[in-house]
């Protein structure tokens, strides 16, 4: 062991695995470890181990988050440093965590000083890039896909990912937590997932499950996404109803295995503040007449226009 490390014995693992955002589940018998919170530690494995993980861990320092008598949470200490997702070991023949102090030197190495030592990083001579993830050659930063190692480029019309709704529940202040696979799918941007900030409906076959439960016809919008489940399969989405009016009530549903269960992007247009009216007059048909004006076909006996009402023009994209 280099110097540094504490203790000549270490604590066995039993297992390893990579979940939230960057962080590693270590497990084992910890009852009356002198280990804590904050702690500096590092993960010893043997050969074989290092194989099954696939993944570097020498010179890599964790900082513990939390301690319990059968798991100590831990993340990298150099918080540049990103572990791709889904790393584990179940049945590892040999691997040791170790406390160390400020006397054991880390792996710091780093030819294009963007943070992120050689050893971690896919592109040590590109400081725009550190990982990726699908193994495509194109780092995670510029491939719209960093999970998909058949594409890399960014889509241009609206098309939805292939997904499957697994679990969908009532949440906070009137959202939907929907809980899905297809990871790989998802879009990236410049500013994350493409999917938060845009419009969607739930798509959901299974009869089973109640017709007001289904949101037919209901349009949300996607308040924000959870994709740290510690593989490239599982995330979350947060949805809320467009129309306030809307309650979406208790309710959790997990449809059917089998069954059609899927959200969908929707071309739907919010209106701005100053609209009167949630759903509008449908129009049949728009077409210049006259010197500068509009004729706006459809069905409107009994309406309340009249002569002199302001109105505006919505149409879909």
């Amino acid at each position: 062991l280099p110097a540094g490390v504490g203790g000549a014995s270490g604590l066995a693992v039993s297992s390893i695995y990579r979940a939230n955002a960057n962080d590693f589940y270590v497990h084992g018998s910890y009852t009356g470890t002198s280990y804590a919170t904050d702690d500096r530690v590092i993960l010893v494995l043997s050969a074989g181990d290092k194989t099954a993980l696939g993944y570097e861990l020498d010179g890599m320092v964790f900082k513990v988050k939390s301690v319990s008598s059968s798991n100590i949470h831990v993340t990298p200490e150099d918080t540049d440093i990103q572990m791709p997702a889904g790393l584990s070991v179940n049945t590892p023949a040999d691997i040791k965590l170790y406390q160390v102090d400020s006397a054991y030197v880390a792996d710091t190495t780093d030819g294009d000083s963007d943070g992120v030592p050689d050893t971690w990083d896919s592109f040590p001579s590109d400081a725009t890039e550190v990982a990726d993830s699908d193994g495509d050659g194109t780092g995670d930063n510029s491939d719209a896909f960093p999970l998909d190692n058949s594409k890399a480029a960014a889509t241009t019309s609206l098309v939805t990912p292939v997904n499957e709704i697994t679990l969908y529940y009532d949440a906070n202040q009137n959202d939907i937590y929907v809980h899905a696979d297809g990871k790989s799918n998802l879009e990236t941007g410049a500013s994350g997932y493409r999917v938060v900030g845009r419009y969607v409906k739930l798509v959901i076959g299974d009869s089973a499950v109640a017709t007001a439960e289904k949101f037919e016809d209901v349009v949300f919008e996607v308040k924000g996404i959870d994709p740290h489940w510690g593989d490239n399969v599982r995330y979350v989405l947060t949805i809320a109803p467009v129309d306030s009016a809307i309650d979406v009530g208790d309710f959790s549903v997990t449809p059917a295995s089998g069954t059609a269960a899927s959200w969908e992007y929707v071309d739907y247009t919010p209106l701005p503040a100053g609209v009167g009216g949630a759903s509008g007059l449908a129009v049949s048909s728009i077409y210049r007449a006259n010197a500068n004006d509009f004729y706006v076909h459809g069905s409107y006996t009994g309406t309340s226009y009249a002569t002199d009402d302001r109105v505006i023009l919505v149409l879909s994209a």
